[in-house]
Formats: C-alpha cells, structure tokens, sequence
C-alpha cells in the first residue's frame, strides 16, 4: 500500500465502522498542526496565503504555546489520537521551541510528520527531527536556483540542497523519519521535472512527489498553466524514473479534478473530518487545512477543553450544513470521504486481510 494512499484507513477499522455507523461519537485519529502563523518563504501559490486566518497572520505574528498544545494533544491521545502532520499556515521549524515540542509529542505516543519549506533543517532541529519524526517532506521545487527562486519565494536554494544533504547522513541507517521532496509542476517548472528527479536520487531521499498547483482565490497564479494531458504525461515519465533508491509518487485523479476544477462530488456528508481535524496556531479548531476561516472554526482550545468543542452543537450545525460541492477542488478529504463513500454505496468492500505495514508506509498519517 503506497504510503500517500488514503487507503491506509483499513487499518484502522475500528474507526472506520464508527464513522460508517453514524451511531456512535466519533473521534479523530489525526490532527493537521499549525505551529506559526508565519514563513519565510512567499510561494506564490500558497494556499495558506488565502486563508482568513493567514491574513490575519500578516498583522500578528502567533506561537502556539508550548504548554498549552501538549495538554490539548495529551488528551486527543487519551480519545484516539494517533499521528499529527506539522503543516499549518506558516513554516512550523521557525517555532522558537520547536524541538522541545516534537519531543514532548512523541512521549505521548503520537507520531508527528513535518512539511517544510527546509531553510531551517540543520543543527538542534535535523537532530530533533531525526530523533522524533515518522516523516519530513520537503516543499521544494526546481532543478536550479532560478526556478527554486520562482516558485518558493526565497533565494536559498543551495542552503536547502545542503540542508537536505545533511539530514540524509544524520539519519543514516535508520528506517526512520522517511525523507521525501514534494515538487508543484507548473509551466515554468516542468523543464525541471526530470532534472530535480536526478538531484532527489542524488540527495538520497525516500520518495519524490509530483502535485499541481491548488487553485487559490485571488491570486494570478493558480493554474498548473500545463493543459491536463501534458501535465499526465510529464509525470508519467517522470514515474518511469522510479527504482529501487527513489519511489515517485504521482495522484492522476487528483491532478485532473485539481487542473479542470471540478468540484461536483458523488457524497453530501464530509466524513473524512470525523477522521482529520486541524488546530492552528491561535489555538482555533477548524474543519479542515482548506476551510480555515471563522465560518469553519469549530471554536478555541484556548481554555475550553477539546471535548467540549468537538461535541458542541456548534460543530454538529457545521457538518450537517456544509455544502460539499462548494469545497475547493483541491480538498485534502475528498479522497478519503469518496472511500467512505464508496463503502456505503456498496461499491468497495473493506478487506479483511492487510499486509503487514512497514514503518515507513505512514498508516496512522491520514
């Protein structure tokens, strides 16, 4: 099973009847963790960028405090928590506690993936990192400084290429944290593809991701500026590349409801937010990484317990009115939700027998 499959739900069955049932309350199993509100990067097609909370991030700078997450996560755990991503609206490794705080999660037994834009991953951090993380996926695009430059909003390439170099060798033999580099094919970027495949077999990463650019209101420079067919091929090709140093990771179906937009969906309910939930840096808790605004904010866990805000009448009103098909086309649930949906309709059967995991295949990262 690939790693970046939202198959990985079945081995979680349990919580997957909970959720098909409808009948109990059900509990995430992973949380979508934003440490800062900030970054120094500026890609231009970020999607954080177009988030009410980021804009509001332009006029205060916000820390998660320390204390604070790890007695929220602590009791996440105690309810069914398993993994968090380290994602968010801004660059998570700019935290000035940021190493005191992956090490606090992983003595609660809760397994953390990092993504990052890289600038900070040398010193105290790639230890730390090396010591607690399941994952760290590069966002890193370009075979060269110029396009680097283009599409990451900062002119540090050679600083990331070192820092990625690095964290290679300090991991070492280890299976874990998996390695990986996630590249965004855009018209500018694609002479790049095969180029930046060589540097990642180069780097000795695990893994090299291939994604479109998610559509982003208000901004020029949204689309893929590839027409589908010639974004397909180019990461067909680029999958050709794949042996046994580098797995390349492509999702077609994604890249072609992201390309043309499409947003129509076969299910009515979200259930894919009973499995995932987000909490951002100003302690909010919101339905999802691509709804992070006050009309999808559940509420704050800036006192009240996460409890209190998961069962509230408030949450239930949300779920029960949101209109699925005005969800942006690049919703980080869909996948799973069409899963969920599938299994209802009777169009996919949940096996009952799954190889056995490996470490590095990420099966509570959903």
């Amino acid at each position: 099973m690939q790693r970046l499959s939202f198959e990985k739900i079945f081995y979680h069955k349990k919580h997957l009847y909970d959720v098909l049932s409808g009948e109990v309350e059900v509990f995430p199993i992973h949380l979508e963790l934003g440490l800062t509100n900030f970054c120094n990067h500026n890609c231009p097609f970020c999607y954080a960028a177009d988030s009410k909370f980021a804009a509001d991030a332009r006029r205060q700078k916000i820390e998660i405090p320390t204390g604070r997450l790890l007695e929220i996560i602590r009791r996440m755990r105690e309810l069914g928590i398993r993994s968090t991503n380290l994602v968010g609206s801004g660059e998570s490794t700019l935290h000035r506690d940021f190493v005191n705080i992956i090490e606090g999660i992983r003595r609660l037994d809760v397994e953390i993936g990092l993504f990052t834009n890289g600038s900070e991953i040398k010193g105290e951090i790639a230890q730390g990192i090396v010591e607690n993380l399941t994952f760290i996926r590069f966002s890193f695009t370009g075979a060269g400084g110029e396009i680097h430059k283009k599409t990451q909003g900062a002119d540090n390439y050679l600083q990331i290429i070192s820092n990625i170099d690095h964290l290679v060798r300090l991991r070492g033999n280890r299976r874990l944290p998996t390695i990986g580099i996630q590249f965004i094919l855009t018209e500018y970027s694609a002479g790049d593809l095969f180029k930046a495949v060589d540097m990642a077999k180069e780097l000795g990463v695990d893994y090299f991701q291939i994604k479109p650019v998610f559509p982003q209101r208000g901004s020029k420079d949204v689309r893929i500026g590839l027409d589908l067919n010639k974004a397909l091929q180019l990461a067909f090709e680029a999958k050709n590349l794949q042996d046994d140093r580098l797995e390349i990771h492509i999702k077609p179906e994604q890249m072609r409801l992201v390309v043309e937009n499409i947003t129509e969906r076969p299910y009515v309910k979200c259930l894919g937010s009973l499995t995932t939930t987000v909490l951002e840096a100003d302690l909010n808790l919101y339905l999802c990484s691509n709804q992070k605004c006050p009309a999808f904010c559940y509420g704050s866990l800036a006192q009240d317990e996460f409890t209190e805000v998961w069962l509230s009448d408030k949450r239930q009103r949300m779920l029960a009115e949101l209109p699925v098909n005005s969800c942006p086309a690049a919703c980080r649930m869909d996948p799973l939700n069409r899963i969920y949906d599938k299994i209802l309709k009777g169009e996919m059967t949940v096996p009952t027998e799954l190889p056995q995991p490996r470490a590095e295949d990420h099966i509570n990262f959903l």
